[in-house]
């Protein structure tokens, strides 16, 4: 889950029925590198020595933004 002070992007899903809101999908933006907030063990890892629980997306912070900015103009237009 998000943690506070952290910086996130998520994507959202609105019930009507409960007037509430549910995390689609969510991706912590750390730096240089982007996560999914999806679980990773340690043992789905080829590396021993696993820095961060999280699933890597293996692009930079500004490259993710980018796509995703692209993905929504073109949603849109």
């Amino acid at each position: 889950m998000p943690r506070v002070g952290g910086r996130y992007l998520l994507f959202l899903k609105y019930d009507q029925n409960t007037e509430d809101y549910s995390i689609l999908m969510g991706y912590q933006l750390d730096g240089n590198s982007v996560y999914r907030l999806d679980d990773l063990k340690a043992s789905d890892s080829t590396d021993p020595q696993v820095g961060h629980l999280l699933r890597s997306e293996g692009i930079t912070e500004s490259q993710f933004l980018t796509r995703v900015q692209a993905s929504r103009d073109c949603q849109s237009g």
